[in-house]
């Protein structure tokens, strides 16, 4: 449950928050801003140069307005078929192996094997996304995530210097829109989507702690026990689901805590909409440790959907 002191929290305010477009083509932008946060920032820079697009840097946005609120906290998971369309990179002895394989509703589930580092923690790069997973005692790891791209290229490194890369063309990337809310540490971060005029824990407001599902989906990828964490909320939607007709209100929301509490987080959102990928970096100054248990939402950092019905 949120605190009541919520609304008592008006003097936090956003560092910065700086909005780039990116008109991306079947490969990623090469010049791109790298997140903010430095666990991610040489990341990202590697899935730029690694990827070889171009970008085009939008002006400025005003000042996202922080909008304190009480709110009641609601994602399914759906299990989905497997295709027959998959890879795998190769891999050297004590190297790290790579494995696609594409499933329903524009999804891919990628496997790594570093058989020997047991235990480790790997950075997965897709489109300017950037998570972390850990492997287990052999050395593997099974993700499944969202596309963010028809040519689909998908980068995996470990601390220790072993990498493999991947690709896929996942032909119904053009039937989704997607948002991906992604930060590194303990910023406590959560996308939130409440579709076609739900109300907070209705069914339609969808995010990784939803009892009821709706016609998206929010996926939290990335290990959240990890010491450095990097983690990123995607939320999915088909524009041509039934019942998609309408406005999905979006908004990003942080919880204060003990671990960021008087201190200064960052996060990054990118923006999939009918194949154009745009992106806006996020500081913000969480309020002091006195809040802890309270909520800060902000309700303009993402644009909200609208999906007229066919």
């Amino acid at each position: 449950m949120v605190n009541p002191r919520a609304l008592m929290l008006t003097g936090a305010t956003l560092c910065g928050a700086v909005a780039i477009g990116v008109a991306m083509q079947p490969q990623l932008l090469s010049n791109a801003k790298s997140l903010v946060f430095g666990a991610a920032q040489d990341a990202v820079q590697e899935t730029v140069d690694a990827q070889d697009s171009q970008a085009a840097v939008l002006p400025n946005d005003p000042d996202v307005p922080l909008i304190l609120e009480n709110i009641t906290l609601t994602a399914a998971h759906p299990t989905l078929p497997e295709t027959a369309a998959s890879d795998r990179s190769p891999v050297s002895e004590c190297g790290l192996s790579l494995g696609a394989v594409l499933h329903a509703a524009a999804m891919v589930s990628l496997s790594v094997e570093t058989a020997c580092t047991p235990y480790s923690v790997v950075k997965i790069h897709h489109n300017g996304m950037i998570f972390a997973t850990s492997v287990d005692g052999a050395g593997q790891a099974e993700v499944l995530l969202p596309a963010l791209n028809e040519t689909s290229v998908f980068i995996a490194e470990t601390e220790s210097g072993y990498h493999g890369t991947v690709s896929m063309t996942v032909p119904e990337v053009a039937n989704y829109d997607r948002v991906v809310l992604q930060w590194g540490g303990y910023g406590g971060f959560e996308l939130h989507a409440r579709e076609f005029g739900a109300n907070y824990g209705e069914e339609g407001h969808v995010w990784t702690g939803a009892a009821q599902g709706g016609v998206g989906t929010v996926y939290r990828l990335g290990d959240v026990d990890a010491i450095s964490p990097l983690l990123a909320d995607v939320y999915s939607l088909p524009r041509d689901a039934d019942g998609a007709n309408g406005r999905v209100e979006l908004t990003v929301e942080a919880e204060v805590s003990e671990l960021n509490c008087n201190q200064t987080v960052a996060a990054q959102t990118l923006d999939l909409r009918q194949g154009t990928l745009r992106g806006r970096d996020l500081v913000l100054n969480m309020p002091t440790c006195d809040a802890i248990g309270d909520f800060l939402v902000l309700n303009n950092l993402v644009e909200n959907l609208t999906i007229a019905a066919n």
